[in-house]
């Protein structure tokens, strides 16, 4: 069919079919052709734009289809979890037509990682941990993953939005462990990029001391030193002694000197504190008595 030249634009615009995201960077667009009338003359070429909604005009980048029995087309390199304006419109030698636009969101894509995870409070049990946002979201995020780990074994925290902040205690933790510490957001299909990993080492625990001088006590961390206190049997004076752990672990002994020959020498413990304690509080509860029965 042969077509005349014409001294005027394409009166009409191709109708836009579909529009709809292949991927959370693709999208694709299929439109209807103009009629002979409405092109005007012979076909040019489609000329598609598209740019990020709200974004300027003159950042819109453009794409040309010369071959007139093409009805759609699929665009690439888009950002994630975008809204675009495409707009399609056919040129004829005297001009381009009016265009045809509609607004296509493209898919979520994978969230960047949470930024400055930091520890806010250590205990011998426990570690506070916060974290902002990812700067790109690429999606709805709705909540965030904790991962914890040490040595060869990773403990997984799921916290669900709404939060009152991005913080989390962690807690049952070993006392004076190392752990690795890394967060992830994620959305209702992905899940995000690994924050930068955060090493971490719990407190050491207070010892648990038995009354038995002889007898054992579990503690976790590193024994710097021990305290050695002693008094003379009738005395009331504690003379108190620090006393350096051996850097292997093995036992340790002290050789008490400058004691007064023919004295007993009491080491202090918890059971004879707590005797000396419960005989004070006999021997007064004896006199307020006394003192009501006269």
């Amino acid at each position: 069919m042969c077509r005349l030249r014409s001294l005027a634009a394409p009166s009409g615009k191709p109708a836009i079919l579909a529009a709809h995201n292949t991927s959370s960077t693709s999208v694709r667009v299929r439109w209807r052709p103009l009629s002979s009338q409405e092109l005007r003359g012979e076909f040019q070429y489609y000329r598609i734009t598209y740019r990020e909604r709200g974004a300027a005009k003159d950042s819109a980048k453009e794409l040309r289809i010369k071959d007139e029995r093409i009805q759609s087309h699929a665009i690439f390199g888009l950002r994630p979890f975008t809204q675009y304006l495409i707009s399609v419109q056919v040129e004829n030698p005297a001009g381009l037509g009016p265009s045809s636009t509609v607004v296509v969101t493209t898919d979520e894509g994978v969230p960047e990682a949470p930024r400055q995870v930091s520890v806010l409070n250590v205990t011998d049990t426990t570690v506070t941990i916060s974290w902002l946002p990812p700067s790109r979201r690429n999606g709805l995020i709705e909540g965030y993953r904790i991962y914890i780990s040490t040595g060869n074994f990773t403990n997984a925290t799921w916290l669900r939005l709404p939060l009152d902040n991005t913080q989390y205690t962690l807690r049952n933790l070993v006392p004076f462990t190392n752990y690795s510490v890394t967060v992830k957001a994620f959305t209702r299909s992905m899940e995000g990029r690994e924050s930068a990993a955060l090493a971490v080492t719990t407190d050491v625990s207070s010892p648990s001391f038995s009354s038995s001088p002889n007898s054992s006590f579990i503690f976790s961390g590193r024994v710097h030193h021990y305290l050695v206190s002693y008094r003379a049997e009738r005395a009331a004076a504690i003379t108190e002694v620090p006393v350096a752990a051996d850097p292997v672990g093995r036992e340790g002994k002290f050789l008490l000197s400058n004691l007064t020959a023919g004295t007993l020498a009491a080491p202090l413990n918890a059971g004879l504190i707590a005797g000396i304690a419960c005989a004070c509080c006999a021997f007064l509860l004896a006199l307020a008595a006394l003192a009501i029965w006269r």
